[in-house]
């Protein structure tokens, strides 16, 4: 195996293996010798080769992607997830959000009887402010009408 040490003009070394595509660089010559050994060693145990003819080793192989569609493809599925995602998030909010303001309360028993007793007693009690003669005289007369149309009903009920 075949190791490159060089130096830069601003103080930095770099640390190469060629013949598996490695390098690294910084300040301190034997930190970056003894990690570019180290990586060095582990490529050639696991069994990874330089291939010369492609110029691209097996490792390099195995990290990217097989095609430039597959990547696109990979993207486009995990875009099309987040924006799913995104709406049904936004419908759900929509829907609680509606649901909420279209809540209303059914009130039974004495919620329900006290104050339309009071209405009652109040209307009762200002019947005399609440109506001049001749609004009164129009609701007898409507009344009246209303009366002798549904007699015959009332009556039959009464039986």
């Amino acid at each position: 195996m075949k190791v490159l040490l060089s130096k830069s003009k601003k103080g930095i070394y770099k640390c190469e293996v060629p013949s598996l595509k490695i390098s690294k660089s910084g300040k301190d010559i034997a930190k970056i010798y003894e990690e570019t050994i180290s990586y060095a060693n582990e490529i050639e145990k696991s069994g990874i080769k330089h291939d010369e003819k492609n110029d691209i080793s097996e490792l390099e192989k195995t990290t990217r992607p097989d095609s430039l569609l597959l990547y696109f493809v990979k993207s486009f599925y995990a875009k099309t997830l987040v924006i799913f995602i995104a709406i049904i998030l936004t419908i759900n909010f929509m829907i609680n959000s509606l649901t909420s303001s279209l809540q209303f309360e059914i009130k039974t028993g004495k919620e329900f009887w006290e104050p339309l007793e009071e209405e009652f007693h109040n209307f009762a009690n200002n019947i005399d402010e609440n109506f001049e003669e001749e609004k009164r005289q129009k609701f007898l007369k409507s009344l009246i009408k209303i009366k002798k149309a549904y007699q015959p009903f009332f009556d039959e009920l009464s039986k």
